[in-house]
């Protein structure tokens, strides 16, 4: 794959996860995988130095342990599996796994709140509330802040982000500009001006170019919390740091034998939209065996807070 100058090649294992990238001197990563999946290792370098050296993961019964090397943390889980601290923050759960608060000994970092169907409706972080409105598929379309004043709108073509409206500082329409699978690598204003840009490690961690506005939409069916690192990601938070999980896969191992990997180890080529299973190739879902994009179809006892 060529990017006007930059050419991009990309390897994977026999079970088809992503072993290794390159793109000229700008990235040269190395992934090794355990036989269920887990990630490993990741070693190599990018540029701007979003990682150099090796980072290395150990894992029991598919649980993320521990990480070293260039990022460091060790991990703990309740009964269900879900991580409740990283040695320096902790996380909260309501009694169906949906993440209701982050701290870090006596300061709430974060806190959130869920609709019947399990989607975020609000989140308190920084002394800011920000409420968000889906559609029917549940798709994110807005966001205002706790008086109900707007603060974005979201326009989408083919499930894919397409235009987002700004209101107050920086005011505007803005355009994505999204890769094959529909992650925003840029947006540009209406004279085709490039306001926000990032750059991708192959789990989804991001190292911003340019941030004139404000763009918190990531992997599709994502969003960055810039008050955790997490993203939301409907069912679940997805960790780009260790490319998993945070939480099991509501629908077990209907979703994939490993609960916590995302998308079987190849995120070049599959993403999950709402956070139970791979979707198709161009991450609208349109590959999917399985339809989970509309929440009025599959209301139950499980969905709710």
């Amino acid at each position: 794959m060529t990017a006007g100058a930059l050419t991009v090649s990309r390897t994977f294992d026999s079970r088809y996860q992503l072993s290794g990238i390159q793109a000229g001197s700008v990235m040269n990563l190395t992934l090794t995988h355990d036989g269920a999946g887990n990630v490993k290792t990741v070693s190599g370098l990018t540029k701007p130095p979003l990682a150099s050296g090796t980072s290395a993961y150990s894992h029991t019964a598919n649980r993320l342990i521990s990480a070293t090397g260039v990022s460091e943390a060790t991990y703990s889980h309740d009964n269900s599996g879900n991580i409740v601290s990283d040695g320096t923050r902790t996380f909260t759960y309501n009694q169906n796994h949906r993440l209701t608060r982050v701290s870090a000994g006596s300061d709430v970092i974060a806190e959130y709140e869920y609709d019947a169907f399990g989607r975020r409706m609000r989140k308190i972080a920084g002394g800011e509330t920000v409420c968000f409105i889906y559609d029917v598929n549940s798709l994110l379309i807005g966001e205002t802040d706790g008086d109900g004043n707007p603060l974005r709108d979201y326009v989408y073509l083919n499930g894919q982000p397409a235009a987002m409206k700004v209101y107050g500082e920086g005011a505007g329409w803005y355009y994505f500009l999204n890769d094959h699978l529909g992650t925003p690598q840029k947006l540009v204003d209406a004279s085709g001006n490039v306001v926000w840009e990032a750059g991708y490690l192959p789990f989804g961690d991001v190292q911003i170019g340019r941030a004139d506005v404000e763009n918190n939409l990531r992997f599709p069916g994502q969003y960055y919390d810039a008050e955790t690192g997490l993203h939301y990601n409907w069912h679940r938070y997805y960790d780009p740091g260790s490319g998993r999980y945070i939480t099991g896969d509501p629908i077990g191992l209907e979703g994939g034998m490993n609960v916590y990997a995302y998308v079987n180890g190849n995120p070049v080529n599959w993403a999950d939209p709402d956070g139970l299973a791979r979707k198709g190739n161009k991450g609208d879902g349109s590959a999917s065996g399985k339809n989970t994009s509309n929440p009025y179809k599959a209301l139950s006892k499980n969905n709710f807070p």
